[in-house]
């Protein structure tokens, strides 16, 4: 993996550090590195300052990774914060997609024994080289796994369809270290509960089965949130692969956002949605008085930040109201229990959102939320949030009567750049209270 740097900082940008662990380390061995201040490179051997960084890398500890001081070859000390990106393209999400599926398809393999780390390893240095699908690299591997009491096989298929270049990263023998720690997460997941359940049941049924592990980085996110599943031969018709409960919506490290919705459009035109959908939708409320303030703020003075800022200190406004009456409460957390369910799983059966962080997996199970949501109290917050161009945008926060850390939502906005324009994107991430509430860890 050729390493280039770019020009900011290790200590910029956002909080993700464990991607960057690896190939840290691989500047360090190399040589010469560059710095963002002068001299622009150096050099360093101080391998007790960079098993520190390993350390609180791994852990996606920035801050404390950042900080830690090392010695370079010109006897000045710098910090691993001062050092300029490596480039990464891959992104660890759709990676760890093919980690969960070899981890589950290693449970499949040897129905009868936990999944270990050297497991997992082994089968995806075992893969074959990829073939192109289309813009992307799908790799796939047949497996027979032994059954209980009988000479018959089960067949056992993986299949993982990734991006050019995160299939590359995920192959390389070189990204294990900063793999490592969701390889710890999947094989967690591969020995809990569900998916024991189901190797045990494919183990000891006394006929040859057709196990198929999918894992599909490229997937249509329109339609499934579903990144790995699982499917394995009907009772009734031995040539169909029918659909189990093993459906994974795959997030990692602290990743809040699981919903979202593009655009500023004030309403619905053609298939795309507008705010008036998106928020009655969420809560019940009808943004319809606000329509001619919006479209004047962002169509005719060009104010978008100032327009959708319009738009969610009244949501706010409106949703403190609905809950602070109880005839409307339960009604309005219901609708709330819902629209996260839908937002989550788009309504797909079965679907569970797993996320591997910490060396753990923790799934949340959206089944039932609107009837625990609404036995609790809550309050609204709008704060304001700041983009890196300054502009001002709206945070919305729910979070239980009383206690502002018990947070049940976020409802944000941030700007990214869509050909090489600024393009507005409402996302909705879960809060602490909503694990609490509906989450757990692994049994394993």
């Amino acid at each position: 993996m050729g390493i280039s740097q770019s020009t900011s900082q290790l200590r910029s940008g956002s909080n993700e550090i464990k991607k960057y662990v690896n190939s840290v380390i691989e500047l360090f061995n190399s040589g010469d590195f560059k710095i963002g201040v002068k001299p622009d490179k150096v050099s360093s051997v101080d391998k007790k300052a960079l098993e520190e960084f390993k350390s609180l890398g791994e852990k996606n500890k920035k801050k404390e990774a950042c900080l830690v001081s090392f010695n370079a070859n010109n006897n000045k000390m710098y910090t691993f914060g001062q050092i300029l990106k490596p480039v990464i393209s891959a992104n660890m999400g759709d990676v760890a997609e093919g980690v969960l599926a070899a981890a589950i398809a290693c449970r499949f393999i040897n129905k009868n024994s936990t999944v270990t780390k050297s497991d997992v390893n082994s089968l995806i240095q075992g893969l074959p080289t990829p073939t192109s699908v289309g813009k992307a690299k799908s790799v796939e591997q047949p497996f027979k796994s032994e059954n209980k009491d009988t000479d018959l096989k089960d067949d056992v298929i993986l299949k993982i369809t990734l991006s050019e270049y995160n299939m590359k990263f995920f192959l390389d023998v070189k990204s294990q270290s900063v793999l490592d720690s969701y390889i710890d997460s999947a094989v967690k997941y591969a020995n809990d509960s569900k998916v024991q359940t189901w190797s045990k049941m494919v183990y000891e049924n006394h006929r040859s089965d057709k196990i198929q592990v999918t894992a599909n980085g490229l997937g249509n996110k329109t339609k499934t949130k579903v990144d790995v599943d699982v499917k394995i031969t009907d009772d009734k018709n031995p040539d169909v692969l029918q659909d189990v409960d093993i459906k994974v919506s795959l997030k990692v490290d602290d990743v809040k956002q699981f919903g979202q919705q593009g655009g500023t459009l004030f309403k619905a035109t053609g298939k795309k949605k507008g705010y008036k959908e998106y928020w009655n939708k969420l809560f019940g409320i009808d943004i319809s008085s606000q329509e001619n303030a919006y479209n004047k703020m962002k169509g005719v003075d060009f104010n978008t930040s100032g327009a959708i800022n319009l738009i969610y200190d009244y949501v706010a406004v409106e949703l403190q109201k609905k809950l602070n009456d109880k005839k409307s409460s339960e009604s309005t957390l219901i609708k709330l229990g819902k629209a996260i369910q839908y937002y989550a799983t788009l309504n797909e059966e079965h679907v569970e959102l797993v996320q591997l962080t910490n060396r753990d997996a923790k799934i949340y199970n959206f089944a039932g939320l609107p009837g625990i949501i609404e036995q609790h109290d809550f309050d609204v917050k709008c704060s304001k949030g700041t983009s890196s161009s300054g502009k001002s945008l709206p945070i919305i926060t729910i979070h239980e009567k009383g206690k502002p850390d018990n947070i049940l939502l976020i409802l944000r906005v941030k700007i990214e750049t869509l050909n090489n324009e600024p393009y507005y994107r409402n996302y909705i991430e879960k809060g602490k209270f909503l694990g609490d509430l509906i989450s757990r860890f692994t049994s394993s």
